[in-house]
């Protein structure tokens, strides 16, 4: 069991220096890519904080906007 965890362990370190050497290259990664649930994690939380902005953004302009 722990051979095998410290398996699971190692290909997932591998695969994260894959994924970072990918985007590091100029990879394009796709919302069904494989990646890191960090990376995962952060890219959700700046697109939340993009959209808020936008909303925001657009609130000034709000009486402008026929009903």
């Amino acid at each position: 069991m722990a051979i095998e965890l410290e398996q699971e362990r190692a290909s997932d370190e591998q695969r994260v220096e894959e994924f970072r050497a990918y985007v590091k290259n100029g990879g394009k990664v796709e919302t069904t890519d494989w990646m890191p649930e960090e990376y995962r994690r952060s890219l959700i939380r700046f697109i939340e904080m993009h959209a808020n902005s936008e909303l925001m953004g657009v609130l000034p302009e709000r009486d402008w906007i026929m009903r």
